[in-house]
């Protein structure tokens, strides 16, 4: 067994980077919540080659005092605390102690500053390489502060190695710096990149003229605000309405006390508060920021700050439940769900305080309802005799009889005597051996998928070309990832021309799409690559926005079917290689067997 031996303070330094320092993103973080924290109105990033060559981080704040600025260099200095009481009680954004001295660790780091207080033009500059400082000097300076980090772990070419592609360490970059400016309107933000400006994003009087900037007017202009107050907690901030959804919950920022965070509990609430109103596996836009208590809240259960813990989890579930139902019913959209489930209520009386909540007055206790409504129910012969159900579905139905006998070697789909349409949602059929109920979006999304597939193998989509093109803004992250994907869009019938700086003009659409679905759908297929990195197989992303295609051209769950509809639907059913999984791989019916349902109505034990 090797001796024990005491670690040098440069290997300490260097593993204690290791836990906050994990790429160049890492520094951007520490360094731009350090700028917040002095109060800077201008905060301007430089990168070179994603942040492994160069980050300098400049902002107009207090600067740091010329007593205190050799100091801030050093193992465990901050001025945020003085005992660890003030670790659970802090408001500032940047206040682990070690991060400066942890970034100068790993990194050749120059920092030059001075004080708003300083009575003459000179400030402080120090250079630091890999935790030694090699200079610290006077010079002239501007009020603020200016940090460059030259070389990221050039003294650990083990971390180096693991380090992305430049364009996805970029990303990272652009993500943390879209997190922060989202909740600082007061703020100049801008990040350039190899001297490119790729985000400017100018001071706003508040957070939905600031939005306006980031997320595009289009969005800005489909979002219902959301605000809420339950006890020491209170929430601001807006949802987007149900036509702005999104495939992939990437349009999603939650923020406590100004700190960008993750949150299962305010994810959750929001997602229950919203069911019932957008398409399944769809998220909605949000931008949600709390200002609670800091004593009933833990921000320090993870070195990067960016998990929480609550005091009490049923109240913030409370809170963000009903202030989300509350915006959307002032958009005229009432959900079904606007009942806190039960298994989030505390046993404290949440309904004391405003705003008044909503409990479920019986028990959630599990109960299954096979039918409930028959919307437009198809009217049936009662003179035919139901002894032989080829002889009946010949009669009622030729043509359909002829597609179910036909294709019944290749699936084996036994013959439907379709009845009608449930909550406009589930077709029901009846089979020689019981009930059949299909959902009607995911059996057309699947049918979909195999047209589309067919045409995009034979390159004989049909396209429209609109009348009035259709501009898509986009952001930066997006229109660069965008670009690299665009002309696998041709193939499937589109037309798309880069037009302006972030903005792209759609002049021709599959014939099959509806216009109006056109910009959802092509911000599903930039979700997807956003959250793949970019990296992602040609063959897997072709497959991906073949699926999307599919299921933005699918019959609609809540659309209404006559009888014509639901007989064209059932003939292509019987005609698709695959009827049983959707797009997505889940059920497209359900059988309910006459024995199942003798069973259930205590016929038989």
């Amino acid at each position: 067994m090797a001796s024990i031996r005491k670690l040098s303070k440069k290997t300490i330094n260097q593993i204690a980077a290791g836990e906050v320092i994990e790429r160049p993103a890492s520094v951007v973080k520490e360094l731009v919540e350090n700028s917040l924290d002095a109060e800077a109105s201008v905060i301007k990033i430089d990168i070179v080659n994603g942040g492994t060559k160069l980050i300098r981080v400049t902002d107009n704040g207090k600067g740091i005092e010329e007593s205190d600025f050799e100091l801030a260099f050093k193992k465990h200095t901050t001025s945020k605390i003085t005992d660890i009481d003030d670790v659970y009680s802090l408001k500032t954004m940047g206040f682990r102690g070690e991060a400066l001295a942890s970034i100068a660790s790993v990194s050749r780091l120059e920092a030059i500053s001075r004080s708003e207080t300083s009575s003459d033009s000179n400030g402080k500059r120090v250079h630091i390489k890999g935790g030694e400082q090699i200079f610290l000097e006077n010079t002239p300076a501007n009020k603020g502060t200016i940090i460059k980090v030259m070389d990221l772990f050039f003294n650990l070419p083990a971390r180096k190695k693991h380090l992305k592609k430049i364009d996805t360490e970029k990303r990272h970059i652009i993500t943390i710096i879209t997190d922060l400016a989202i909740i600082n309107p007061e703020v100049h933000f801008i990040l350039t990149d190899n001297n490119r400006e790729i985000l400017n994003i100018p001071r706003s009087k508040d957070l939905k003229n600031n939005l306006f900037h980031i997320l595009g007017s289009e969005v800005v202009r489909n979002l219902a605000e959301v605000k809420g107050l339950l006890r020491h907690s209170k929430v601001h901030g807006f949802i987007g309405l149900p036509n702005t959804s999104r495939a992939t919950r990437s349009g999603q920022w939650f923020y406590v006390n100004g700190r960008p965070i993750k949150s299962n509990v305010i994810r959750e609430a929001m997602e229950d508060s919203t069911k019932g109103l957008l398409m399944r596996n769809k998220y909605p836009i949000a931008v949600l920021s709390l200002d609670i208590d800091p004593n009933r809240i833990d921000v320090n259960i993870h070195p990067s700050k960016k998990e929480i813990r609550f005091e009490t989890d049923e109240e913030i579930y409370a809170l963000i439940f009903e202030a989300v139902n509350r915006g959307f019913e002032k958009h005229g959209l009432i959900t079904d769900h606007n009942i806190i489930p039960k298994e989030h209520l505390s046993s404290t009386n949440l309904g004391k305080e405003e705003p008044k909540l909503k409990y479920p007055e019986i028990d959630s206790q599990f109960q299954t309802t096979l039918l409930t409504e028959v919307r437009e129910p198809l009217i049936l012969d009662k003179t035919i005799p139901l002894l032989n159900m080829e002889d009946f579905g010949k009669q009622l139905n030729f043509e359909l009889y002829n597609y179910y006998k036909d294709n019944f070697h290749r699936h084996q789909l036994p013959f439907l005597i379709p009845l009608g349409q449930a909550h406009d949602l589930y077709i029901i059929c009846k089979t020689q051996e019981g009930i059949l109920l299909i959902d009607q979006h995911a059996l057309h999304e699947r049918i979909r998928l195999e047209e589309v597939k067919e045409e995009y193998r034979k390159r004989s989509v049909k396209t429209q070309e609109l009348i009035i093109p259709l501009d898509l803004e986009l952001k930066f992250e997006e229109a660069q990832v965008f670009d690299q994907w665009k002309h696998n869009l041709s193939g499937l019938g589109f037309e798309i021309e880069h037009f302006g700086e972030k903005t792209y003009r759609i002049r021709s659409i599959p014939a099959s799409i509806d216009y109006r679905q056109v910009r959802e759908l092509v911000k599903d297929i930039i979700d997807k690559l956003l959250q793949n990195k970019g990296n992602i197989d040609l063959e897997d992303m072709e497959d991906e926005i073949l699926k999307m295609t599919a299921c933005r051209t699918a019959i609609k769950a809540g659309e209404k079917l006559d009888r014509k509809g639901i007989i064209n639907l059932l003939k292509k059913m019987y005609l698709a290689n695959n009827p049983y999984l959707c797009a997505h791989g889940r059920p497209t019916m359900v059988k309910l067997s006459l024995d199942e349902l003798e069973k259930r109505f205590k016929r038989k034990i």
